[in-house]
């Protein structure tokens, strides 16, 4: 009788010490987890490598002048809308817009630090049912060459437009603003070529490039709590 007793203590002990492994186990996802979602936040909020490209739709815009002060930390772009592509054929699926302006400012810091901006798309397209407001939001992020060049990215949180359904809340801009002079610095004034610079209005595409670190914190983020959990409830069955 003593022995079954002892026989069923062991049981027992190893049967907690399993369950308190697991918890240690499930501990430990819990903080990798909040380490990789805070880590990926971040990723998500630099300023640099947002790798945009062109998706659908598209709104085109042209005959853009952008211009910068150092001063005030102002980018400025103003000029015309016109094309939207709605399913991504080589020809726009509506090849005008109507008496329109394409305006978009932003504020940087002298390091290139998005701190504020704006866009706003007017105009009327023929044959869709348009009330003079296309697009408008407010920018979150901004990319550029850090070695200098003509091309700038910017995010922006969709706030309205009749074409706000089409692009679920988030879009970007991709910026062409042709010879520039920009040289990888906001402390000196630039401005490209008046008339000459053009836009792409596209669908979000953000693929910031995780570390292998936070890559493999990921994984065990999500793995780790799968295996306990099937642990648990493996122990929970022994007998």
């Amino acid at each position: 009788m003593a022995d079954k007793t002892m026989v069923r203590c062991l049981k027992a002990n190893s049967r907690r010490a399993r369950v308190k492994g697991s918890m240690r186990h499930l501990l430990c996802a819990a903080v990798l987890a909040s380490i990789g979602v805070e880590g990926f936040n971040g990723l998500s909020a630099m300023g640099a490598n947002l790798n945009l490209s062109v998706h659908k739709p598209d709104l085109s815009a042209g005959y853009i002048t952008t211009s910068y002060s150092a001063t005030t930390g102002i980018i400025s772009v103003n000029g015309w809308p016109l094309a939207f592509n709605l399913n991504g054929n080589s020809t726009p699926d509506y090849p005008s817009i109507v008496g329109g302006q394409y305006r978009l400012s932003a504020q940087v810091t002298p390091t290139g630090k998005l701190m504020t901006g704006s866009l706003k798309i007017t105009g009327t397209i023929p044959s869709l049912a348009t009330s003079g407001t296309l697009l408008t939001g407010q920018l979150s992020q901004f990319e550029y060459q850090s070695a200098g060049g003509d091309i700038f990215g910017f995010i922006f949180d969709v706030t309205g437009g009749d074409l706000a359904p089409y692009y679920n809340g988030e879009a970007g801009v991709i910026l062409d603003a042709t010879n520039s002079g920009f040289k990888g610095s906001f402390a000196n004034n630039f401005a490209a070529s008046p008339f000459l610079s053009v836009a792409d209005n596209t669908a979000i595409h953000v693929v910031p490039e995780p570390s292998t670190m936070l890559l493999l914190l990921s994984v065990l983020a999500f793995g780790l709590p799968a295996w306990a959990c099937h642990r648990l409830r493996h122990l929970g069955t022994v007998k």
